[in-house]
């Protein structure tokens, strides 16, 4: 025994030899559980991390499908707004061009060949014409038995049959012209 313990020194020797292997199993207990925990904690780190990956990647492919939705959505309203002024353009045009036709010296002939080829289609009684002031006159010497009406079409030229039992045939070029726009929005067949 040394002077000041109360134990002999070989006791110490394997009190202490015991803490440090109590000391050491404890040590390497808390840094198993804490390698677990680091483990468990990076795992769960991983899984989320994948979540959110995906989360973003299906975000990111919303995302563009949206954008390009949006930028079809603009390329098409941009290509029917041309569509839409060069339409306008071509309807200026038309409407110029036959304006100088209804003053040509043509136009009474086109005119009569095509009442002519309306006029077996308007059944019961006789055929009314209503048309403005220049086809009426054209009209009046190649349908001498038929009603002719004065009306402001304001169609481009032509005229509307009618016939007493109410048949309605509106024979304008400005119709033609719409029921012409209206086929080729219907088949989309092209551009003008």
């Amino acid at each position: 025994m040394s002077s000041g313990t109360l134990f002999p020194q070989s006791f110490l020797d394997v009190f202490e030899a015991e803490f440090q292997s109590q000391a050491k199993e404890m040590e390497a207990r808390f840094s198993e559980r804490i390698s677990d925990l680091i483990a468990r904690r990076r795992s769960e780190t991983e899984a989320e991390m994948d979540r959110l990956t995906q989360e973003q990647k299906k975000l990111m492919q919303t995302l563009q499908t949206q954008r390009e939705r949006s930028l079809r959505a603009v390329v098409n309203a941009g290509e029917k707004s041309v569509e839409s002024i060069r339409l306008k353009r071509l309807e200026r045009l038309l409407e110029a061009r036959l304006t100088d036709f209804r003053h040509s010296v043509r136009y009474p002939q086109y005119l009569a060949g095509l009442a002519r080829q309306f006029a077996p289609y308007v059944r019961g009684g006789t055929v009314e014409f209503l048309a403005e002031r220049i086809e009426l006159d054209i009209l009046a010497s190649a349908f001498p038995d038929s009603k002719l009406t004065e009306k402001a079409l304001g169609r481009w030229g032509g005229f509307i049959l009618r016939s007493e039992g109410g048949s309605l045939l509106d024979c304008t070029f400005r119709t033609r012209w719409e029921e012409y726009c209206r086929e080729f929005d219907i088949s989309g067949s092209g551009r003008l």
